[in-house]
């Protein structure tokens, strides 16, 4: 008997076009057809083999340059990229609390993010009330450092310390606390990680000049490319760009910028991009444009390597290293248990697009501080996507589709023209002090809220799907005096303790 699908011709794009015009009645193809997103980038109704022809990487296997298709040659057994939530318990002995149940329920590595205070060098008794506990934890000293990761084993699970512009006395405390521990400097994973243009664009300005900063970047770098080759010590945030309303394209251009100023300062210090390279993160937010998502990391893996590859640094060398978390900027107040599913889908596009590390938000996150409950939810989004959906047994999941291949090659295309722009203008510090990118951002964010406003685009629970029996969520006001207090008592009775016989 011969094949069924012999009896069936195949079918012609021509003939399937000819067929849609004629049930659109009139109506024009391309403007009811085709999808314009917020990258101008127009998506079209149906993608064909044809639709990747001529792109050179699509040959290229995981693990071997261009590293479209991940830095990893195999990605399975669990391993592919770290569960690393981010705990914002403002007190060191709460985020340890946090830190061994969420680590003996999931958790792979730990992110530390720090208080506004300590990321401006600020002890507790230095800073204003509303500072101390601000968006992260309070660490002034060794002991605070020592007691919010107590009981950790430093070589097995991966640190990141996410310190804004203020990083070198951190990398100081982690060292201590490891040497005094008994632990391998060069076995330390993770990132102590400065990103001065991220505290500028967050805060408007910065707690030292950029010249200090950079001098601050390079002396980490320095040690941790000797000592500790697996610490990152540069990170660039593109969520800073997301959050403001920026689109995918926009973020990733003006990260990769970012990248480079600090490739070209550390280079002006005396470390060239070769040996600095294995030191830079980059992380990046995730929203709810599923293949625009996914195909923004895919891009940024290109990119980068085609960045390095102008620096000289070896093919090898030329690997992007790259957090993800999910929107902050999607989460809405209203109907807010609908952001589980929204960060579902997020982290899902995360995994697809080849992520090192994720952090999912708790549904709560805008609204209260996250509790036991939402933040097992938020973990287990992301170890249900590895383990039940079994996405870390293939190497590139999203690699082989003729949209996503395309949709990658073409953020990447308008990622690059926009990057190119920046670099024109002098680079990512002149175009900030022009007001270039936030302008870009803001024009954007205007875009967005209007086609929101109009319900062009679907906020599902907000602005379409309203509950109109929707229970308030309690909220949990943080009392700032009282952390501020207490953290002021505890620094200074650290600094009337005797020292540590020995």
């Amino acid at each position: 008997m011969g094949r069924l699908l012999d009896e069936f011709p195949p079918p012609k794009y021509e003939d399937w076009r000819a067929e849609v015009v004629r049930l659109l009645k009139g109506a024009p193809f391309n403007r009811r057809m085709m999808t314009h997103t917020h990258e101008g980038i127009t998506l079209q109704p149906m993608y064909r083999r044809e639709d990747i022809n001529g792109l050179t990487h699509i040959a290229s296997l995981p693990g071997c340059a261009p590293f479209l298709r991940g830095r990893k040659t195999l990605r399975n057994h669990g391993n592919a990229w770290d569960v690393a939530q981010e705990i914002s318990y403002p007190i060191p002995d709460e985020f340890n609390r946090a830190l061994k149940s969420d680590l003996d329920r999931g958790l792979t590595a730990v992110t530390l993010p720090l208080d506004r205070a300590s990321r401006l060098g600020l002890d507790p008794d230095q800073a204003e009330v509303g500072q101390v506990g601000d968006g992260g934890v309070s660490i002034s000293c060794m002991d605070d450092l020592t007691g919010a990761l107590k009981g950790l084993d430093l070589i097995k699970v991966p640190v990141n310390v996410q310190c804004g512009s203020c990083g070198l006395p951190y990398l100081g405390l982690l060292i201590a606390g490891a040497m005094t521990g008994g632990v391998t400097l060069s076995g330390l994973r993770g990132a102590v990680a400065m990103d001065p243009f991220e505290e500028l664009l967050m805060t408007g300005n910065l707690p030292m000049s950029f010249q200090d900063a950079f001098d601050e970047m390079a002396g980490m770098a320095l040690w941790s490319v000797e000592h500790a080759p697996d610490l990152g010590t540069i990170w660039v945030h593109g969520e800073p760009f997301h959050d403001g309303g920026a689109n995918a394209v926009q973020e990733l251009a003006f990260a990769l910028a970012t990248g480079v100023v600090y490739l070209r300062e550390m280079e002006k210090r005396g470390l060239a991009p070769e040996k600095i390279a294995p030191a830079v993160r980059f992380s990046f937010a995730l929203g709810t444009n599923f293949f625009m998502e996914a195909s923004k990391l895919r891009a940024a893996r290109l990119l980068w390597y085609r960045i390095l590859e102008s620096c000289g640094v070896p093919e090898e060398g030329r690997v992007i290293w790259m957090h993800a978390r999910t929107s902050r900027y999607t989460l809405t107040l209203y109907d807010p248990h609908i952001n589980i599913l929204r960060a579902t889908t997020e982290a899902l596009s995360g995994a697809i697009g080849g992520t090192d590390s994720l952090h999912v938000a708790p549904f709560d996150d805008h609204i209260r501080p996250a509790n036991d409950f939402s933040r097992r939810i938020a973990r287990n989004i992301q170890i249900i996507i590895k383990d039940e959906a079994q996405l870390t047994k293939v190497a590139d999941p999203g690699g082989g589709s003729w949209y996503i291949e395309h949709l990658t090659n073409e953020i990447a295309k308008a990622a690059w023209s926009l990057f190119q722009t920046v670099e024109g203008m002098g680079g990512m510090a002149k175009a900030i002090e022009m007001g270039f990118p936030q302008k870009e951002v803001a024009r954007v964010a205007e875009q967005r809220a209007e086609v929101f406003a109009t319900r062009r685009d679907i906020i599902v629970g907000t602005n379409n799907y309203p509950n109109p029996n929707e229970a308030v969520l309690e909220k949990r006001p943080i009392d700032y005096r009282a952390i501020h207090a207490m953290r002021v008592n505890s620094i200074c009775r650290m600094r009337i303790s005797p020292p540590a016989p020995g």
